[in-house]
């Protein structure tokens, strides 16, 4: 039997599945203070999109924004990268 190949996933299909998860988990929690997820976004006064933005309900803001760095990649080796804390 041949072994599986292995697939790489993409950090946009990553924030896709993780959006999924987070609908989910946020329409089977309406005491939950959350709205709505956003992927591949613009905030104010920036440039650059965020990842993954989580918002509260009846906010404009998110309460929780992230860049997401794949491990295989040189970025996502270490969650201290001094470079993406920038911003």
């Amino acid at each position: 039997m041949a072994a599986a190949a292995q697939v790489r996933v993409h950090e946009v299909e990553f924030c896709g599945r993780v959006k999924s998860w987070m609908d989910a988990l946020i329409a089977a929690r309406p005491d939950w203070p959350f709205e709505r997820v956003d992927i591949e976004t613009f905030g104010s006064g920036s440039q650059k999109r965020s990842d993954l933005r989580l918002f509260e309900r009846g906010r404009q803001t998110p309460v929780l924004c992230g860049e997401v760095k794949m491990p295989g990649t040189p970025e996502g080796r270490s969650p201290y990268d001094e470079g993406l804390m920038q911003d």
